[in-house]
């Protein structure tokens, strides 16, 4: 519940960036976004991020996927997928979301040429 009794629920918000140019092998980048976007969001950042590579064997799809927990409620996930030219990005949190900055921040990172997003309201009944 916010300060006037309201529940506001939780935020989910995702998004993918398609066409990205740059970055999309480095698991440098992915710390350091998992570690800079809670600061630049006024995120308390509770862990300290996880991000690993992968290769599945029968694809031979192969990406990074990371996650950093914020606040009492909240994580930032990220995936990228180079052969795709695809990044995702999934933030959780009880606290506003600054949506340019993020989109502006990520399109920084990976020079992805478009995007798509959605945001949902969670943990409200009905909705």
């Amino acid at each position: 519940m916010d300060e006037s009794g309201q529940d506001n629920g939780l935020n989910h918000w995702v998004m993918d960036g398609y066409g990205c140019i740059k970055n999309l092998r480095s698991i440098e980048v992915a710390c350091t976004i998992l570690e800079e976007m809670p600061k630049c969001l006024g995120f308390v950042k509770n862990t300290l991020p996880h991000v690993f590579s992968y290769r599945e064997k029968k694809s031979l799809e192969e990406g990074i996927s990371g996650v950093t927990m914020t606040d009492p409620r909240g994580h930032i996930s990220l995936h990228v997928y180079p052969a795709r030219r695809l990044v995702c990005l999934d933030i959780f949190s009880s606290k506003a979301l600054h949506l340019e900055l993020i989109i502006d921040l990520m399109r920084g990172y990976f020079g992805f040429q478009s995007h798509g997003s959605q945001s949902f309201t969670r943990g409200i009944p009905g909705r």
